[in-house]
């Protein structure tokens, strides 16, 4: 590959990949769910720190989805409601009794955690378009706190 090709292959292109979209898509309906769950832990949690854990979730979730927002808007992207499947996570932890849901909604966010690093450096590693790949590198290691948090929330129940 000469360097001319090389230089030409990490530009900007004026349609964003489809691996970015998808993976700009995914981050959104994750990062949503994770908003949403953390929104009905606030009022369905027994435990102080699930509580806890869910406001900061929110908090950072919220700077994330007008991150993504900003980002979708700016390649073109329509962004989709919570996913089918997410959708049905929802409704399958709203009706948990008082004894199962703290431990519920924490295996949730693990796991959603789980999925975010995954998705993030999958990303980062083959990424095609520059913006997205740097956005995500650069959000990588607060993903990664925020699993942290989950394990430490959850090994602590």
């Amino acid at each position: 590959m000469s360097l001319s090709s090389l230089s030409c292959s990490l530009k900007e292109s004026p349609v964003t990949p489809e691996i970015d979209k998808r993976f700009i898509n995914s981050a959104s309906d994750l990062n949503l769910f994770c908003i949403t769950a953390s929104q009905t832990a606030l009022t369905a949690a027994t435990s102080t720190r699930v509580r806890q854990y869910a406001q900061e979730v929110i908090a950072n979730g919220e700077t994330t989805n007008r991150e993504l927002i900003s980002l979708a808007w700016q390649k073109g992207i329509q962004l989709k409601d919570l996913s089918e499947t997410n959708t049905q996570k929802i409704d399958s932890l709203q009706t948990k009794s008082i004894k199962d849901f703290d431990y519920t909604f924490m295996d949730m966010a693990v796991d959603a955690h789980y999925q975010l690093v995954a998705l993030y450096e999958t990303e980062i590693q083959s990424g095609n378009d520059l913006t997205v790949r740097n956005w995500a590198k650069g959000k990588l290691s607060a993903v990664r706190e925020d699993l942290e948090k989950a394990q430490l929330a959850k090994e602590a129940m």
